[in-house]
């Protein structure tokens, strides 16, 4: 009995935050209360380091489980798919790498950049701070 009255008591609450309103802060209110009640699920790793702390023109260097590696540069037009989608990433140019997996001086010469569409297969990511 308790399910279909706490239904439409949440439904109208959602009805309510979804609505404009004049006044904004009684919307930042009620998504403080909603937040009590039900707090929003903390970042992954992959989504706080890839929505926070990677500097423009970083090379991010990207290992698979099956040791092979590829690289690109972090700038305008690279993407990281955070949560709820499925992880995965677009880097804007592709970069070389050494025999030693470092990146080198220069992009890969033609490449439109690099797509890693799921992280299930990633090994570990590095991320070069400044262009060699």
């Amino acid at each position: 009995m308790i399910p279909i009255p706490l239904g439409v008591i949440l439904g109208k609450i959602e009805d309510r935050l979804q609505t404009p309103v004049a006044n904004p802060d009684s919307v930042a209110r009620w998504r403080q209360l909603v937040n009590v009640v039900w707090p929003p699920a903390p970042p992954s790793v992959w989504d706080w380091y890839f929505t926070e702390e990677i500097p423009p023109g970083s090379i991010v260097v990207v290992e698979f489980g099956d040791g092979s590696r590829i690289a690109g540069s972090w700038e305008d037009g690279s993407f990281a798919a955070t949560s709820p989608e499925p992880h995965g990433l677009i880097l804007a140019r592709q970069w070389g790498l050494d025999d030693q997996g470092n990146p080198t001086d220069a992009a890969v010469e033609g490449s439109a950049g690099v797509i890693v569409p799921n992280e299930s297969t990633i090994k570990s990511i590095r991320v070069v701070l400044s262009t060699p």
